[in-house]
């Protein structure tokens, strides 16, 4: 390859990454709309994080100690509450922030504006509205993960676990997520070890591991008081479906796969040993899933 292709290529790939940062400006500004409009409907726990802005403006920092709030997201709301005296604004704001990061993410996974746009299409179609829209503590761990691991994997350890370790401050759930980005598999039968251990494990422990962590976190002991949900997750939906497709067509090309892909297809698969082995838990085991499911897009 001559040096004019390689210039040229390097061009389109800067020219990528800067319209890539504009559109993900202009996607968070749209997110930022549809939340403080809420054209779409209101979400159902839109009631609880207003209930909670309003804790936060008469409380202040005694927030910390009565709401059920990670630290992060309460410290947050805390800032926001003081610049803006709306709390859908408020609301709007945070919805921003972990879309920016989640854009970043992307953008930096992305090796061509087709994939980008792919990905974008596929996150607001399935993420967007379940995460920034409903679950935006989740959405703000969740978003800190994926940058977390931009550095990890990129060998900027110090820094992405300074991340990832922030992103617990926002959702306790983020604990399951973090040890697997550290976990890599080149062959196929250490994925399937690896997930299979993961299974064994969590069927084994999740009882005794809900029942300790219940004396720590008041959500936690809240689940074992009122149950881990009413009805046990369907094992073959539709979805579930979907995402063995994707596995099976990835293992089968296995071979084929860059080292990021291998990473993420082994994510997949023990987000879904996790969610398996852990079914009786079955919130518990949703919001686990969602965590690993994300890589996937």
């Amino acid at each position: 390859m001559g040096m004019k292709q390689i210039s040229s290529k390097l061009v389109r790939h800067i020219l990528f990454k800067r319209h890539g940062v504009f559109l993900m400006t202009l996607f968070a500004l749209f997110g930022f709309l549809l939340a403080i409009t809420q054209i779409l409907g209101q979400s159902p726990d839109y009631s609880d994080y207003n209930d909670f802005f309003d804790l936060v403006r008469s409380g202040g920092l005694d927030v910390l100690a009565v709401s059920r709030f990670e630290p992060g997201f309460s410290i947050l709301a805390l800032v926001l509450t003081k610049l803006f005296t709306t709390n859908v604004i408020v609301y709007g704001w945070i919805v921003v922030a972990a879309m920016l990061f989640k854009g970043w993410a992307i953008n930096a996974y992305s090796s061509s504006q087709k994939i980008f746009f792919v990905v974008a299409a596929f996150y607001f179609s399935r993420y967007f509205p379940l995460h920034e829209l409903t679950q935006l503590r989740a959405a703000c761990a969740i978003a800190l993960i994926l940058v977390g691991a931009v550095f990890l994997w990129n060998g900027n350890f110090f820094i992405g676990i300074l991340i990832c370790a922030s992103a617990l401050l926002f959702h306790m759930s983020a604990a399951a997520v973090i040890p697997a980005l550290f976990v890599a598999a080149s062959k196929r039968r250490q994925v399937l070890f690896i997930s299979f251990m993961a299974f064994v494990f969590t069927f084994a422990f999740s009882g005794i591991l809900t029942g300790y962590l219940g004396d720590f976190i008041p959500m936690v002991d809240a689940y074992q008081a009122g149950g881990f949900g009413e009805d046990r997750p369907n094992p073959f939906a539709i979805q579930l479906l979907i995402d063995w497709t994707m596995i099976a067509v990835s293992l089968i090309m296995w071979d084929r796969l860059s080292l990021l892909m291998k990473r993420i297809v082994l994510l997949e698969i023990i987000g879904l040993a996790i969610f398996y082995g852990g079914i009786e838990f079955s919130v518990i085991a949703h919001r686990i899933r969602e965590f690993y499911r994300l890589y996937a897009v």
